[in-house]
């Protein structure tokens, strides 16, 4: 159970991490990077919570 919550936030922040970079060459200002990246934040925050609920309810059952 450890290794998969490890491996689903460690892909979490490996694609955060890309995806920032990816926003720094794209926007204007780092501000504007910044504000571009909120919604996929915010659906990554929700798939990451929604994975380990899974893998949570799954240990239950």
């Amino acid at each position: 159970m450890q290794h998969k919550v490890a491996s689903a936030l460690s892909r979490w922040m490996i694609t955060l991490a890309y995806a920032h970079d990816r926003a720094l060459e794209i926007g204007r200002t780092h501000k504007v990077a910044l504000k571009s990246q909120i919604p996929m934040l915010i659906l990554m925050v929700m798939l990451t919570v929604a994975g380990l609920w899974s893998l949570s309810a799954g240990m239950s059952g």
